[in-house]
């Protein structure tokens, strides 16, 4: 029987006159783009800021009825990617009531005004109901 003694004859590449190439291009950094110093110096702006529609909104919802849908509007909004739900009274969405509260809470988002006070807001509607 016959037994391999090594992969490849290592004299070969012992005697080798290997030289590397050398580039000097590649030391060449007169391009003008100056390298980041950091990856945290690359952000712009605060990322822990979220943008205003994706916190809170008005959707319109359906609820079924003796066979039938029906559609009321709900204030929507997110904390720590918890979402939670406030239906906005007035009767169904096609009641000028409900449009013009719908409104009246698309318009609060708009400016800015945070989701407890467009809760309590709300809640001050269906005492007035």
């Amino acid at each position: 029987m016959h037994y391999q003694q090594s992969l490849f004859s290592v004299e070969l590449y012992r005697g080798s006159d290997f030289v590397p190439i050398y580039d000097p291009t590649w030391n060449d950094t007169s391009s003008g783009m100056k390298l980041p110093e950091c990856v945290r110096g690359q952000v712009s702006n605060a990322t822990d800021a979220t943008v205003p529609e994706h916190v809170h909104w008005v959707e319109e919802y359906w609820v079924k009825r003796s066979g039938k849908k029906h559609y009321y509007f709900r204030y929507c909004w997110t904390v720590a990617r918890k979402k939670y739900r406030c239906h906005i009274p007035g009767g169904n969405s096609s009641n000028p009531l409900a449009i013009y509260r719908k409104q009246d809470i698309q318009a609060e988002i708009l400016i800015g005004t945070d989701p407890i006070e467009i809760v309590a807001m709300i809640n001050v509607f269906s005492t007035t109901s």
